[in-house]
């Protein structure tokens, strides 16, 4: 890895002060439904939240100089920057257990129409500022207004290799009401996927977006976000807080690039409204 090509100079660059601490709290106020991922950039709390409120079907991205996210520090290339302990704890009794991925929000759409059913054109004002290859780059579809459940969909984009056209398999809304669910995530509606959509066998990521289509209309609005995740964990109860130590772990550290938007998405196994969520990330760059 560029900057830490062992674990002596992520410690020898913690001693030397290249380190930053950075804690967080986040309070979902909805309940997307059991199995159901959720965005919690979307939930108050600190960060403030965001809502993917710009101009409709249009790309914008998100960064931590603009739009916030979980606080990891300034820009440092071309030096290295990377998370060495992430930890998460909550007093709450519910939700458990609650999966986690840590990731990196890159860039959205929003404000999907879903009563269209028409092949919508997105336009690509802007492109990918960071992971600008779009390899590992995943597709998530969040909720922004409420809609019955159970119309599919597909998504055409640009892969990795910069192939334009490819389509993701067909996905099949769930039927919850909360705005920041996952709209193609649940363990109760038959065809849904995971948290993010399955790209066409061979894709290992993905550039940019071209368009949505309906295959059968349905009321609400969603944004498609393009998402690099960064790891997962996970909070089994409520007596404990979870820690993940890269370098005492023997795992490989995540990278944070310059301006990073990130965030955690939930996947609750009961109802997740009114606990707080508490916890700390701390980056160390070389």
């Amino acid at each position: 890895m560029a900057g830490f090509p062992n674990i002596q100079s992520l410690v020898d660059a913690e001693i030397a002060g290249q380190s930053s601490f950075f804690s967080f709290r986040k309070t979902p106020n909805v309940n997307g439904g059991v199995g159901i991922w959720m965005d919690s950039s979307l939930a108050g709390g600190n960060p403030s939240p965001q809502y993917y409120a710009s101009s409709p079907i249009v790309s914008a991205v998100l960064t931590r100089s603009g739009e916030g996210g979980l606080n990891h520090g300034g820009n440092v290339s071309p030096l290295t920057k990377v998370i060495k302990k992430f930890n998460i704890l909550t007093a709450g009794a519910l939700a458990f257990p609650l999966n986690i991925i840590v990731a990196d929000l890159l860039l959205y759409y929003p404000f999907i129409d879903e009563g269209d059913v028409t092949e919508q054109t997105l336009t690509n004002s802007v492109s990918l500022s960071r992971y600008t290859d779009g390899e590992g780059v995943q597709i998530m579809c969040v909720s922004q207004a409420p809609r019955t459940g159970g119309a599919t969909f597909t998504v055409k984009y640009t892969n990795q290799d910069g192939v334009s056209n490819r389509v993701t398999e067909v996905a099949t809304m769930n039927t919850s009401t909360a705005n920041g669910n996952i709209i193609h995530t649940s363990l109760t509606t038959l065809g849904t996927k995971g948290p993010f959509l399955a790209l066409q066998v061979g894709d290992s990521g993905v550039r940019s977006v071209q368009s949505i289509t309906m295959n059968t209309g349905d009321v609400g609005l969603f944004a498609i976000v393009l998402v690099k995740p960064l790891f997962n964990t996970h909070i089994t109860g409520n007596d404990a807080p979870v820690e993940i130590d890269f370098a005492k772990d023997n795992a490989i550290p995540p990278i944070v690039q310059d301006d990073a938007y990130l965030t955690m998405l939930f996947n609750p196994q009961t109802n997740i409204v009114g606990s707080n969520y508490y916890g700390y990330l701390q980056t160390v760059w070389n």
